[in-house]
């Protein structure tokens, strides 16, 4: 390059300031959202699946399961449904000739009924069904039972597939290459799956020679497995709160926005400035060298603190920028990103938060969620009813699966209670309302009256309400007994009988 080119240069070239942002300590392209939950699912992936939900079944259920660990609100809708049945019951005689009935062996084939359902632990056990259904869309199970013990275990829903309905009742087929994925969990399933499994190892060496049939898929026995789903109506399993995905994202996205904005009002930036010559016609004529300046620089952001950046500048004027609150984002945008999520579930957010709404209006919003659980009820019902037809006997029994909840026991209770009043034959029922076990009527009975004697240690005070009289007990009377009457009742405070209005 000539003298007159290098004169050019230093006179008019601008200074390279790509040599001075590695001064810059604080890196704020840190402050983005690159966490745990967009790095396992992006929203990009989300959107797709949801394009096609039949295709994927798998990344949906997955997504759900992961959405119910780190969103609160997620968490809190899902078990908001599965929590809310009772699971109360009560049992009835079905198909009973009642002119042919053999009292003796009636009562012996209804305890039995009763032993084996008390043994089940619907509350608990079916409660466990629900919250997967809730949070995958289906449950798939197998039942292992003794004389005195009762569980049932959860199949990987990767591995099963509905192959068809039985009296109502859905039954899936299930995936023995599992096993060849994970052959130490061979021994925590029931003797049939090892025999099944074998099976299909067996078919699957032999099949092309002998023309076998492949038993990857292989059906479970119908009487111990179970099967229940979300959504009857939909052919294929999906999570029944999916459409809310999306809304779960932007609470995420506003929560990312209000920590950078917290963060970045943390930051502080000292500039400082490149001494330069003056009355100098020269472009970048400093009094000190760049190198000298990066040295010194360095040595300055040795000792600043994390959140304090510092740069080099050229310029006479530095400005500070703070960014506005609509710029980045502020609380009220986070809580209206909760709002709309708990509007696209269709579920009161006033459940789950204070709220000026009125009582009715909540009430009216519970009575909708409670209508769309009963059919998960009826799907209970009819599976329980298919085992016990199984039960060999002459006198059969069905259970009722009542459409109780924590929100409308007791209303229903007082409905009971009423059309008990009126001598209708439902006092078992009304006793299954309170949350009391069948069996327990007469256990309890025999145990308070016949045992105990309590019925003759614990009298009920003497009042109105225990003493009878010849009048009617809520009419005017001047005797001792029964309730006053309103005259006597109508008393000033000096002692007086009030004036009549």
């Amino acid at each position: 390059m000539g003298k007159i080119e290098t004169e050019l240069e230093q006179k008019f070239y601008k200074l390279d300031f790509t040599k001075l942002a590695r001064l810059i300590s604080s890196d704020f392209d840190s402050i983005n959202m690159n966490t745990v939950f967009f790095k396992s699912f992006s929203k990009e992936k989300v959107i797709t699946a949801l394009e096609n939900p039949q295709r994927n079944e798998k990344t949906l259920r997955d997504l759900s399961n992961f959405l119910y660990v780190f969103s609160p609100q997620y968490r809190r809708l899902c078990n908001y449904y599965a929590e809310m049945p009772t699971l109360d019951w009560y049992i009835e005689p079905h198909k009973l000739d009642i002119s042919k009935v053999n009292a003796k062996q009636f009562k012996k084939a209804y305890n039995n009924t009763l032993f084996q359902l008390d043994n089940m632990n619907i509350k608990h056990e079916l409660f466990k069904c629900l919250q997967v259904v809730y949070r995958e869309g289906i449950f798939y199970g197998y039942e292992y039972s003794t004389d005195d013990s009762y569980f049932i275990q959860k199949l990987d829903p990767d591995y099963c597939r509905i192959s068809g309905t039985e009296d109502g009742v859905f039954i899936f087929e299930f995936d023995f290459d599992y096993f060849n994925k994970y052959p130490e969990r061979l021994d925590n399933y029931a003797p049939e799956f090892e025999t099944m499994y074998n099976n299909y190892k067996n078919s699957n060496k032999n099949r092309r020679s002998k023309g076998l049939v492949d038993l990857r898929w292989q059906e479970l026995n119908s009487e111990l497995s179970i099967c229940l789903k979300a959504d009857e109506t939909i052919l294929y399993p999906i999570p029944p709160f999916v459409g809310v995905f999306p809304d779960i994202y932007d609470i995420q996205d506003y929560k990312q926005l209000k920590k950078a904005k917290n963060e970045m009002q943390n930051y502080a930036i000292i500039s400082g400035k490149i001494p330069m010559k003056n009355n100098s016609d020269t472009a970048n004529d400093f009094k000190i060298t760049l190198d000298t300046a990066v040295e010194f620089g360095n040595k300055i952001i040795a000792e600043l603190p994390d959140q304090v950046g510092f740069m080099l500048s050229v310029f006479d004027d530095v400005e500070l920028f703070k960014l506005s609150d609509d710029r980045v984002g502020s609380t009220d945008k986070v809580e209206e990103a909760i709002k709309n999520f708990w509007s696209a579930t269709g579920t009161s957010k006033n459940l789950f938060a204070d709220s000026s709404d009125t009582d009715a209006g909540i009430k009216y919003s519970t009575t909708a969620d409670e209508q769309s659980l009963f059919g998960i009820l009826r799907q209970i019902e009819r599976w329980i009813n298919r085992k016990l037809k199984f039960n060999s006997g002459k006198y059969k029994f069905k259970i009722n699966i009542l459409d109780i909840t924590t929100f409308n026991r007791k209303e229903k209770v007082a409905e009971e209670l009423k059309a008990a009043q009126y001598g209708l034959p439902n006092k078992i029922k009304l006793f299954a309302s309170m949350g009391n076990s069948q069996s327990s009527i007469e256990t309890m009975s025999f145990l308070e009256n016949d045992i105990l004697d309590l019925h003759t240690r614990f009298i009920p005070l003497s009042s109105s309400h225990t003493q009878g009289g010849n009048d009617d007990i809520n009419s005017p009377t001047d005797g001792d007994k029964g309730r006053p009457s309103k005259e006597k009742e109508d008393v000033r405070i000096d002692g007086k009988e009030g004036d009549e209005d």
